[in-house]
């Protein structure tokens, strides 16, 4: 357990002191109630900022990359830490952010920093709604740091007010819908997967479900006390949104599903790699002599 700053009288002066982030804070005469006010009350505001690194550092003193180092560790602790989510998603315009303007102080951070970030975006060809997408993400970071006390409110809202890409309007390019792969594609794949990936892909086309959430399940979420199953995800897409996910099994996918419940509670469902493994012992096996 972290050891909470302790309340101590400074021998020089006198003075009740405690030191938050390196810093001294100086309470007033050691021992009086006005001093152990003061410390109580600096205590909790360095406590509700999660001991944030920037507690205590003015906004006229801050730099993007103090911003950065906030963001990254909130950005650890609500959502998915895997670089394939919108945690990964962070890292990345982060990392733009800090190499262009990481020692600039937070409070010159505006609309040309703003644009110069979105054009380096726009060089490598990427898509206009994931250009759009990630400077969403870089108001939101700004967004946290003005809740966090760190900067003005003024800041992330000037950014916000900043107009976004237009259609026909840049040279960002456009991608079409994904669209759902035709039944008869996959129906002339299905006979080529493993037996254990076929039963995943029947299992998604029965259910609607996302690739990923198939790999999640497990026994322990499976409800069968209804006609119609219910798997409750404890990990998805929304998680971070405190949002809920169930997943409904009908009939044809429960027969999909049954073959693959004879696990532990906690064991996924679907494991792919435990076939090849069995594969590769039997490869590995010396021929019989007839």
């Amino acid at each position: 357990m972290a050891r909470v700053p302790s309340y101590r009288r400074h021998k020089a002066s006198g003075q009740a002191i405690v030191t938050l982030n390196s810093l001294d804070y100086y309470l007033g005469t050691h021992g009086t109630p006005e001093s152990h006010r003061k410390y109580n009350r600096l205590l909790a505001e360095y406590l509700a900022s999660d001991k944030s690194p920037t507690f205590g550092v003015t906004p006229d003193q801050l730099v993007v990359n103090e911003i950065l180092l906030g963001f990254l560790r909130y950005a650890k602790q609500h959502f998915s830490a895997n670089k394939n989510t919108e945690y990964g998603h962070y890292l990345r315009i982060m990392k733009k952010l800090k190499r262009l303007y990481g020692d600039m102080p937070a409070l010159s951070f505006g609309s040309v920093q703003f644009k110069a970030i979105r054009q380096t975006l726009l060089e490598p060809d990427l898509a206009r709604k994931y250009i759009i997408a990630s400077m969403k993400r870089v108001i939101r970071i700004f967004r946290w740091a003005s809740g966090e006390g760190l900067i003005p409110l003024t800041l992330p809202a000037t950014l916000a007010d900043i107009e976004p890409l237009r259609i026909g309007r840049t040279q960002a390019r456009e991608t079409e819908a994904i669209k759902p792969v035709a039944d008869e594609v996959v129906d002339a794949t299905l006979p080529f997967l493993p037996l254990v990936v076929r039963s995943m892909v029947e299992f998604q086309r029965l259910v609607g479900c996302r690739p990923g959430e198939v790999c999640l399940i497990k026994p322990s979420m499976i409800d069968r006390s209804s006609d119609v199953w219910e798997i409750r995800l404890d990990k998805h897409k929304g998680t971070w949104r405190g949002k809920s996910r169930t997943i409904y099994v009908g009939r044809r996918a429960q027969e999909v599903l049954l073959s693959y419940l004879l696990r532990n509670e906690a064991e996924h469902c679907f494991r792919p790699w435990s076939q090849k493994r069995n594969d590769a012992k039997l490869s590995m096996k010396p021929a019989s002599h007839q």
